[in-house]
């Protein structure tokens, strides 16, 4: 695989991928210390794979492979090589579990997730899933074993370079526990432990009021609603260029009392599907997951 140099001041060279320059600094994804950061100011060149594109502050644009300290162009850069942004992402999952013998069942799940990328400071994800199961009686007849769905909407909104507060929406059911519908709406901070080659962890803690309605036999419109602490994780794992594995979970007990929690976790494999470019192109299949900021050393 093709690989880029960047040479600093004091002899060392570091060879990776990727490498951009912006905002006065040089990142570079490198094999074992996934993406660095380095001061220009450090840097006496770069050796591109490519020609790549080098704007300068007056917009002056041209393509380059080669960038030296000697160069009249180097105290006037804006941008070399500046990554293309994601706009769209989407990634769905679907599966089917069976088991015969003592014991006749079959589950049926599926999961589709939609990430709207604006500029590196918002993100807007919308998650859905869907869970089918039956179970086969001595009389052959088929007994529902679950029958339950989630929709989810969340907006965030980065701070810092890893900081972001969210905004969450939340709707559900659950046919066999008897529940109709269970709203979630709240607040929180986020906080993006990592995020390199399409592999990311974030960490999340906020509050969040709960309205849930049953609908039982013995009691029938029953509600219970409050406000509850959320406490959630969520990431990604990149398996191969096509293949992710996704996981979540999250812990939210009633802060009346702390004697009523929920808790819930999802681990799955997720193809995604596209990535939308700003120009409406579309790129298939993804070669990474986009991420919004490039990690620093």
């Amino acid at each position: 695989m093709a690989a880029e140099t960047v040479y600093l001041k004091n002899g060392d060279q570091i060879t990776g991928t990727a490498c951009s320059v912006r905002g006065g600094k040089v990142f570079l994804t490198t094999d074992y210390a996934r993406t660095v950061e380095i001061n220009l100011g450090s840097v006496q060149g770069i050796d591109f794979d490519r020609p790549v594109p080098l704007i300068l502050d007056d917009g002056t644009e041209k393509k380059i492979t080669k960038l030296t300290l000697g160069q009249p162009d180097f105290r006037k850069i804006k941008e070399v090589n500046p990554p293309i942004p994601q706009e769209w992402s989407f990634s769905a999952s679907a599966g089917y579990q069976f088991q015969e013998g003592n014991s006749n069942t079959g589950d049926v799940n599926a999961r589709a997730t939609i990430v709207r990328f604006v500029k590196d400071e918002y993100r807007l994800t919308a998650d859905g899933s869907y869970v089918w199961g039956t179970k086969k009686k001595d009389s052959g007849a088929k007994e529902r074993t679950a029958n339950r769905g989630a929709a989810s909407l969340q907006a965030d909104l980065f701070w810092f370079r890893d900081i972001y507060c969210y905004f969450r929406s939340e709707i559900g059911y659950d046919r066999k526990q008897d529940l109709e519908r269970r709203l979630e709406n709240g607040p929180g901070f986020g906080y993006e432990l990592f995020r390199v080659n399409g592999t990311f962890l974030d960490l999340e803690m906020g509050a969040s009021y709960i309205d849930s309605k049953y609908n039982t036999d013995i009691d029938k419109d029953r509600k219970d609603h409050g406000t509850y602490l959320r406490i959630a994780e969520s990431g990604e794992l990149a398996l191969t260029s096509i293949l992710t594995l996704m996981h979540s979970a999250s812990y939210k007990p009633k802060l009346k009392g702390f004697d009523d929690y929920f808790l819930d976790g999802s681990i799955g494999l997720l193809q995604p599907l596209f990535q939308s470019l700003p120009d409406g192109h579309l790129l298939r299949p993804v070669q990474q997951p986009p991420g919004l900021r490039e990690e620093e050393e």
